[in-house]
């Protein structure tokens, strides 16, 4: 297309038999909301993909993290790249059809972006999101993700770069971030939401250390963690998932020079916990 893609997503399908690979193909200016999500199809494991089919007719979404299924009702992390408000794609029919839903950062007040979410307990979704705010924020579910709780920051540092978060099979969260913050402190919107965010790119902090964060009580403190990268440099953009046989699986950025991969088992992770809270 000769025109810049970003943040691709692959996945398997909602539909049996298939991947599904999304990604963010720009038509204007980067974060003016000239971006539509396109998608390519596998049907044999990623050995050989479709021709791109537009994924939406909205215009202005992106996005990074992997989505969430509970039975028939999918979520797809997005935001609204003209105004960096976290927001989700949302089926419930099998992802045949999809609508947008929740403006977290205009109901918040802040630059919220590349929401990741979970389930909890007694069917509660946890979704968490990069900021410009120093701080993480956290918004609830309580109806499979039609509608979403005002976000609040939580007490985790971020410095306006990407996160993400699983459960585990042992009902532990855990979440892979840089626990640091931006360089000149929080931005403020003022009184009412622009139509169109002036975002300042030079509100970043460091992208190092890379940690994975450990959470034994859905969210609540983060008390345990394993770093995974520090020293000199930039480690981001993680993706965290748990595979079949429990082992943890983090991709980032390494020094924007490659792609590293780490992998911890899921004896280790929970090790992890147990001895630290003796």
């Amino acid at each position: 297309l000769g025109r810049a893609p970003a943040n691709p997503r692959i996945f398997v399908g909602p539909t049996e038999g298939e991947v599904w690979l999304i990604v963010g193909v720009n038509y204007g200016r980067w974060c003016s909301g000239d971006t539509y999500l396109f998608l390519k199809r596998s049907y044999d494991g990623g050995r050989s993909w479709t021709d791109l089919e537009l994924f939406i007719e909205t215009k202005g979404l992106l996005g990074k993290n992997k989505p969430l299924r509970l039975g028939r009702v999918w979520l797809i992390p997005v935001e609204l790249e003209k105004t960096w408000s976290a927001a989700f794609l949302r089926s419930d029919d099998g992802g045949r059809t999809w609508d947008v839903v929740g403006d977290l950062g205009c109901a918040a007040g802040a630059h919220l972006i590349q929401p990741t979410v979970v389930p909890l307990s007694e069917g509660k979704f946890l979704a968490y999101m990069r900021s410009q705010e120093n701080r993480v924020f956290k918004s609830y579910s309580y109806d499979l993700g039609k509608t979403w709780t005002r976000p609040e920051p939580t007490s985790l540092p971020n410095n306006n770069s990407g996160i993400d978060m699983v459960r585990l099979r042992s009902g532990i969260l855990a979440l892979a971030y840089n626990p640091t913050t931006s360089q000149d402190g929080s931005t403020s919107l003022g009184e009412t939401w622009p139509e169109e965010m002036s975002v300042d790119f030079r509100t970043w902090g460091p992208r190092t250390p890379l940690k994975v964060a450990f959470s034994v009580d859905e969210g609540n403190t983060w008390p345990y963690a394993i770093t995974l990268e520090e020293g000199p440099g930039e480690y981001s953009y993680p993706a965290i998932i748990q595979t079949s046989d429990g082992t943890l699986h983090i991709a980032y950025t390494y020094r924007r020079r490659a792609i590293a991969h780490a992998t911890i088992p899921e004896a280790e992770t929970e090790a992890v916990c147990l001895v630290k809270k003796k």
